[in-house]
């Protein structure tokens, strides 16, 4: 499990938008692992992006892996798009409060 994990932590801080061939790789091997250890909901994680990574046309693979693998913090380091996300909302949360009505 360790070397997958280092790959998946790898695959978000390699080059300036991260290493998307690298986390496939690592998922694919994190599939495998779901599989033994039966982890039965994670490997219908694996298999759903796996199936619409080979149903995807070229320019959704490319859109993917340059715009959408990765976001760019404030200081330019690469991280997972779904941190960047979750960062926002703790940042929301923490200035407007967790159950702040719209006005």
């Amino acid at each position: 499990f360790y070397d997958v994990i280092l790959m998946i932590q790898k695959s978000e801080k390699i080059g300036k938008k991260g290493d998307p061939q690298l986390y496939r790789d690592a998922i694919r091997y994190a599939g495998v692992l779901f599989a033994v250890t039966h982890a039965p909901q994670y490997i219908r994680i694996v298999a759903d992006y796996f199936v619409w990574w080979e149903c995807a046309s070229e320019a959704d693979k490319v859109i993917y892996d340059e715009f959408l693998f990765t976001r760019k913090t404030a200081s330019g380091k690469p991280i997972f798009a779904d941190r960047f996300v979750e960062w926002i909302v703790k940042d929301v949360r923490f200035y407007l409060g967790k159950h702040a009505g719209v006005n």
